[in-house]
């Protein structure tokens, strides 16, 4: 119902504008016998051009006034988290874990259900307290605050978390509302206002939940303290792309990425591991300004262009402002928070376009863009793997230690892709496979994995596995 809200009101505006316009060509007399001349046809079939461009952009603003109005509240569920740890631990070897988390839009939904099936995995082998990282982009950086939150196993058995309880309802209504258009004046069509809205209600007002991000957030380290004096349990990495630099940047909550040094191999001075222009730490001295900061780089993750407006962020260096989107555009995949920055020896993989075989399409414009992008991001994804790759070889060769990869991914042909938004039922079946998919390729290949072989785990419509190893 969500798109008949826009497109009814746009149709009948139009028609409306056709009918107005007909009766004014009639009132001033520009009929047939007074286009004489091919000037004249001309100057005419320019005007009837200019009065359906006029038309059509007055009929949007009027439909996308209409859908504001009438689009109702979204839906939000949420519960306290409930964290369990047991004695039994057959993953003590890996001592860091990290999850990493893909963007893909609407097939988001196959990764919150693996994103579940790895947290219990974690929780029944006692070994939850032990992810010390995770980072996502895009819609990862979304999926990414239900695990920070709590919020990704159910309370009790049989009912749904609340992550898997806003997958099943998603609509076009709850994610966004179409905005004022005018041309050569605003490159988007709509705004995230609904989603920002739920933001709100399940990050900010449920005061359970605030206050478990809020421990994630910890004060700006005083000068001369040692480094490590003050750590987060669990630090993120959520990713944005700045327009006007084309880099990649991120917001985190880890004091400890200023503290990452490394020495020029060239010129033998010591610099930063990390830019200090291309980050933002959450400070936790002022954990109200800290939630506005982190819904700020959620939503820059996940500002689809040209569908949402660039997000703009002070630079806290230069305390200019900066204008930001979508962080997938630059890197999909951002694997290597849990490598070069996190080295961790355990990292749950969750890429959304690594498998990308499909059929041609030679009918849709939409389609032809769509696949476009998912192989992109698909071909980003794959780099992705190849790097860990060299990662692990360099550490083999120096004697550092490697790490280890899980990694699973829905593949073609998908029930829901990236801008499936407007598909809840297929969302939450796609939640469920992925959910149980990943639960049997933990408890059934997991022990087989090293560092020396990664490997990817696809998962087929049915539940059918299998596996990608050719980086």
């Amino acid at each position: 119902m969500a798109v008949w809200r826009l497109v009814v009101p746009l149709v009948l505006v139009m028609l409306g504008w056709g009918m107005l316009v007909k009766g004014a060509l009639e009132y001033f007399g520009l009929s047939r016998p007074v286009l004489d001349t091919q000037a004249k046809a001309l100057l005419f079939g320019v005007l009837l051009v200019g009065l359906f461009i006029v038309g059509l952009i007055l009929s949007y603003n009027l439909a996308a006034l209409f859908y504001r109005a009438t689009r109702g509240s979204p839906r939000v569920t949420v519960h306290q988290s409930d964290r369990r740890s047991l004695a039994v631990q057959p993953l003590m070897k890996y001592q860091r874990i990290g999850l990493i988390l893909a963007g893909g839009g609407a097939k988001g939904a196959y990764q919150a259900g693996a994103m579940r099936a790895i947290w219990e995995f974690l929780e029944d082998q006692g070994a939850l307290d032990r992810v010390c990282m995770v980072a996502g982009t895009s819609i990862g950086a979304w999926n990414a605050l239900f695990w920070m939150a709590g919020l990704v196993r159910p309370p009790t058995a049989g009912d749904e978390s609340a992550h898997e309880s806003w997958w099943r309802a998603i609509k076009p209504e709850r994610i966004l509302d179409f905005d004022w258009y005018l041309p050569l004046v605003r490159n988007h069509l709509a705004r995230a206002t609904p989603w920002r809205r739920t933001f709100q209600r399940m990050f900010v007002e449920c005061e359970p939940v605030r206050e478990r991000l809020a421990r994630l957030l910890v004060p700006r380290r005083e000068r001369g303290e040692r480094v490590g004096g003050s750590q987060a349990p669990l630090h993120f990495y959520l990713t944005r792309s700045n327009v006007k630099r084309g880099l990649l940047e991120f917001t985190t909550n880890s004091w400890d990425v200023a503290d990452m040094k490394r020495t020029d191999a060239r010129t033998g001075t010591v610099k930063a591991v990390v830019d200090p222009l291309f980050y933002q730490v959450l400070d936790g001295t002022d954990p109200g300004g800290a939630l506005d900061e982190l819904e700020e780089a959620v939503f820059a993750s996940m500002d689809i262009p040209p569908l949402f407006p660039f997000v703009r962020i002070v630079d806290p260096i230069a305390q200019e402002d900066e204008w930001f989107e979508d962080g997938g555009v630059i890197e999909n995949l951002p694997m290597m928070f849990g490598t070069q920055i996190e080295h961790c020896d355990l990292l749950f993989v969750l890429p959304l376009n690594a498998s990308f075989d499909a059929e041609v399409n030679h009918h849709s414009i939409l389609a032809r863009l769509s696949r476009a992008m998912e192989v992109r991001q698909g071909v980003i994804e794959r780099n992705a793997f190849k790097q860990a790759y060299l990662y692990n070889d360099l550490h083999k060769a120096t004697g550092k230690p490697q790490v280890t990869i899980f990694a699973i991914c829905p593949a073609e042909p998908l029930a829901v892709g990236t801008i499936d938004f407007h598909k809840p039922r297929e969302a939450g079946a796609a939640y469920r496979l992925m959910y149980e998919a990943t639960g049997k390729e933990l408890r059934e290949g997991f022990g087989s994995l090293t560092p020396e072989w990664i490997r990817l785990a696809t998962v087929g419509p049915k539940g059918e596995r299998k596996y990608i190893e050719d980086f």
